[in-house]
């Protein structure tokens, strides 16, 4: 027999921000640059979720790194990172530190837009569980 009832309403509000620095894989590839050079980028979220107990979770991550324009190949990025998540209600899971190495790519010249990553992270909770 099928469950029958009213949904629950789930109310959602944040707001986010992305900042970039430096040489980027799309403009590697579009400006034709032949050097190594720095990027960094700075990424915010900051969100209301009623339905997880009316809390307020933010998250920011930084990364920072080296572009490779790999003339005739890929262009590659090789970083660090580190992210960081708070939340009101102090939920272990959603407090926590990250930090690692990754490595990011556009394998498609034609379509810089489409990327690959992979990073390894290491976290660490910031409150007790």
């Amino acid at each position: 027999m099928p469950l029958r009832g009213r949904a629950i309403p789930d109310y959602r509000a944040g707001f986010n921000w992305f900042q970039p620095w430096g040489l980027d894989l799309i403009q590697a590839i579009r400006e034709k640059t032949r050097r190594a050079a720095w990027f960094a980028e700075a990424y915010s979220d900051v969100s209301y979720y009623r339905r997880y107990n009316d809390n307020v979770i933010g998250y920011l991550q930084l990364k920072g790194g080296l572009t490779f324009p790999l003339k005739g190949v890929a262009p590659l990025q090789v970083f660090a990172a580190v992210n960081f998540i708070k939340d009101a209600n102090d939920d272990f899971y959603n407090n926590v530190g990250e930090f690692g190495p990754g490595v990011r790519f556009a394998p498609i010249r034609r379509f810089p837009q489409f990327q690959i990553q992979a990073q390894y992270i290491r976290g660490y909770y910031t409150t007790n569980a």
